[in-house]
């Protein structure tokens, strides 16, 4: 089938459901509410699987709306043999296709597999030059949204039912646990100072001054978070300042949502983390270098802003 605009009920009858989600923590969490309108939009004993990245398991592994998470890369060496298991594959990825998800999809000889087309843009049509051939229903749709919209616009076009769009965050018990002994009678706000991208970054100096600023000021405590790659070097800072807490590299990425949840706010690079704050409903500053993408935080509550522009105002006008 050319790639098209199309609406067509193609999840009636399916008896178990593949989605590929093999990107970033932070598409993970704008897909979260296509899981949730996926499972509504079908009988409760269809079973879904959800492939995701090794690294994005924990944010997804306790999400009420699938039946089963799996890591993508070991299904994907092995998708000839899921013809059997899978009346289905959904992948929801608007843009370019870097994992080989449409190839994967062919290889398995599921019978109906649906994708956004190859053609949606320029850089996704010469990056990705043959993969509607790899689909059985790949959608044609150029409108510029949100990837929030792009993934419920998705479950649309399949036949199924869209009734909100707000997005979640599934944190254990436990780690909520942990995060309030840990936290305690502090008032904590969160500085996201990872990000893959170098030019990703804010420099390290200009999060130390608002950290200052309101560390000073109000006798809160900054809560530094951040995985390997993070903006600048910190050392100096935290020999510095007793009411602040080095999290780069030592809590699990469900300790830091379950920390980004007991906030006053959140300040940080475009990564993962910063879109767990906005989906938990945190007041979050986004500090981006293009700020007018559909990759941003969807949520009332956040804000986007350049990489070198004037925060403080922003901040208080929350």
């Amino acid at each position: 089938m050319e790639g098209s605009i199309f609406r067509e009920d193609l999840l009636t009858g399916k008896r178990s459901i593949l989605v590929l989600r093999p990107d970033a923590i932070g598409d993970c969490v704008l897909c979260s509410a296509f899981f949730r309108e996926l499972r509504r939009s079908v009988s409760q004993d269809v079973r879904i699987t959800l492939a995701v990245q090794e690294k994005v398991f924990s944010v997804v592994e306790a999400c009420p709306y699938v039946d089963k998470v799996v890591l993508y890369e070991p299904l994907r060496s092995r998708a000839e043999s899921l013809k059997e298991r899978y009346d289905i594959a959904l992948a929801p990825r608007w843009d370019i296709d870097y994992y080989g998800t449409y190839e994967m999809m062919a290889k398995s000889e599921i019978p109906v597999r649906v994708g956004y087309s190859c053609k949606v843009n320029q850089t996704k049509a010469r990056m990705n030059s043959d993969a509607d051939r790899f689909l059985t229903h790949p959608i044609l749709y150029r409108d510029l949204r949100h990837e929030v919209e792009y993934n419920l616009e998705f479950l649309r076009f399949i036949g199924g039912d869209v009734v909100s769009d707000d997005l979640e965050v599934w944190i254990p018990d436990d780690a909520y646990k942990w995060a309030e002994s840990f936290v305690g009678s502090r008032e904590i706000f969160a500085l996201i100072v990872g990000g893959t991208a170098p030019f990703k970054r804010w420099p390290v100096g200009f999060y130390e001054k608002v950290a200052m600023y309101f560390m000073d000021r109000y006798d809160w405590t900054s809560v530094i978070l951040g995985g390997d790659n993070v903006s600048g070097d910190w050392t100096s800072f935290f020999s510095k300042k007793t009411n602040a807490v080095n999290g780069v590299g030592r809590f699990s990425l469900k300790q830091a949502a379950a920390l980004l949840s007991r906030c006053k706010f959140a300040v940080g690079n475009d990564t993962g983390m910063t879109h767990i704050s906005a989906a938990l409903g945190v007041k979050t500053i986004e500090l981006t270098p293009y700020p007018e993408t559909g990759g941003d935080p969807f949520h009332p509550h956040h804000l986007l802003y350049g990489l070198f522009g004037p925060i403080f105002y922003q901040l208080f006008a929350f």
